[in-house]
């Protein structure tokens, strides 16, 4: 194995909430946790975070749009001495703009000695991308790992990791992109069962009533989401509250609890609707709630909500939220709260996604009722197959990353 000395994650972050990591960040750090688990076993290998656009929202913007600008001219440039020539130049005017102004998270050393080490850059969402390619060409002992696609050529970057559902950008996936079934994420079995038993602890009554999940999310698409803060879907969410009333109206168990959480992309006025919607049906006794913009300080129970659950039901548009809850081994419904089906707002990255997981069997469209699709013995037998299927991949995914970046002949 070469003597790696360091991993590098670029992260973009948001202005807004900038404590907290990103869908794209924790992507990149759960690829940076498991490449320095198979790096440590030879050497010693330090990792870094580093957030690479300025706090400031006017540069910020000019930042991108200089970002966008190098990338689409370093694809045309065929001559590896100008692409050199132009990310030395493009880093240097990023730096002037303010970036890399936030301080790299590491207790050792600092991220210009480790960017001239040999180390794995590793770059969280499309937005960081540029950066990428411009530390690849300008540190020649870096190698570059890209999680989400970049929406270019992939062969800019040593190995490219993202869903499936990206094969949409065939033209531009070349033999380093590293296709996943589900999104990256750091729920294992173990973490979840170990979750499971502290918080059963905590709150002993748990364990005698049937826990319904529901995980809202928010608008993807950039227009729907200025749409959605200035005109929340107040009929949907009407609609949507009705039909989880009939549906536990139909089931047997009277005594049931929803556990509610809302993403960081949930539009404020949807969240505080859909809380009064669901405190007028269910009542406070049979409704936990909680809203991440609403309880900034208070601990996050979203990893407790999964770990206890036993049917889950999640918006259709958050790719993240529904592989996360596929790996709770437990019924997971999805519902279009946002219209991200609608021919509208509808992306066919989406549509694939989706029409995946139904053709296998891991997701059931929610119309208003709950129910075991399977028999018990059918239901084990497919979760023995999910947490193969799962193994699988992470193992194809990890030794695919090593292959690429020239551990593995």
């Amino acid at each position: 194995m070469k003597p790696w000395k360091s991993i590098v994650v670029y992260g973009d972050g948001k202005l807004s909430q900038p404590h907290i990591p990103t869908g794209a960040e924790k992507q990149a750090l759960i690829v940076s946790n498991r490449l320095q688990q198979q790096l440590l076993k030879n050497s010693r290998v330090v990792q870094y975070f580093q957030r690479v656009y300025p706090s400031s929202t006017w540069r910020r913007w000019l930042a991108k749009a200089v970002a966008k600008g190098y990338l689409k001219t370093v694809v045309h440039c065929n001559k590896p001495q100008y692409r050199i020539a132009l990310s030395y130049f493009f880093l240097r005017i990023s730096k002037k703009l303010g970036c890399f102004e936030n301080p790299a998270q590491s207790r050792q050393n600092s991220i210009c000695d480790a960017l001239g080490e040999p180390c794995i850059v590793i770059g969280a969402s499309s937005s960081v991308a540029p950066f990428l390619v411009a530390t690849k060409y300008r540190y020649k002992s870096c190698k570059t790992v890209q999680v989400m696609h970049p929406r270019c050529n992939t062969d800019l970057f040593d190995a490219v990791i993202s869903p499936k559902h990206d094969i949409v950008y065939q033209k531009y996936n070349k033999g380093n992109w590293i296709p996943t079934t589900l999104s990256l994420h750091e729920l294992s079995p173990e973490y979840l069962k170990r979750t499971r038993e502290i918080t059963i602890c905590q709150y002993p009554f748990l364990a005698s009533v049937v826990k319904f999940v529901i995980l809202i999310g928010g608008p993807r698409h950039r227009w729907q989401n200025i749409y959605y803060y200035s005109y929340p879907p107040y009929k949907s969410i009407v609609r949507f509250v009705d039909s989880l009333w009939q549906a536990m109206n139909k089931i047997s168990p009277q005594n049931y609890l929803l556990l509610v959480t809302v993403s960081n992309r949930t539009p404020p006025r949807v969240g505080q609707f859909l809380y009064q919607q669901l405190e007028k049906h269910f009542g406070k006794d049979r409704l936990w709630f909680y809203d991440p913009k609403q309880q900034q300080d208070s601990f996050n129970p979203y990893h407790q909500y999964l770990s206890v659950a036993d049917y889950i039901l999640v918006t259709s548009e958050s790719v993240n939220m529904i592989s996360e809850a596929l790996s709770c081994k437990r019924p997971v419904y999805v519902y279009d709260l946002f219209d991200a089906e609608s021919p509208l707002f509808s992306s066919r990255r989406l549509r694939l996604f989706l029409d995946n997981l139904m053709e296998c069997g891991w997701i059931i469209p929610f119309q208003g009722i709950f129910h075991i699709p399977y028999s018990l013995e059918h239901n084990k037998e497919m979760q023995e197959k999910e947490e193969e299927i799962a193994k699988k991949e992470d193992e194809f995914v990890i030794s695919s990353l090593l292959r690429h970046l020239g551990e593995i002949p």
